[in-house]
């Protein structure tokens, strides 16, 4: 094998390790997005998520409360770890082509 192609396969086992890592990250992490519902002039806090057709909430607390900021910390470690995710799809893509595999 050329030096060229070894450095390509390489680069392709770390795409794909990191890949696995991201993906295993994401399976921990809660999905959703915070949705602020104000009644009698007070905020609450709900976790919303799709299951199937449905969009479930699921009650978190005020914002001041411990629980909403845990949540709001995952959720944006989420997002993080989805653009990096995306990130590594993309240059594993960019590989393929480089190297003429699809």
């Amino acid at each position: 094998m050329s030096i060229f192609k070894d450095i390509l396969q390489e680069e392709r086992k770390r795409l794909n390790a990191l890949k696995n890592k991201y993906e295993q990250a994401l399976k921990k992490l809660p999905k959703g997005s915070l949705s602020r519902k104000v009644r009698n002039n007070k905020s609450y806090y709900y976790l919303a998520y799709r299951k199937g057709d449905k969009v479930i909430f699921e009650y978190v607390g005020k914002a001041d409360s411990e629980k909403y900021h845990i949540l709001q910390k995952e959720l944006s470690k989420r997002h993080e770890v989805l653009n990096k995710l995306k990130q590594v799809n993309k240059e594993l893509r960019e590989l393929s082509k480089t190297s003429h595999e699809e």
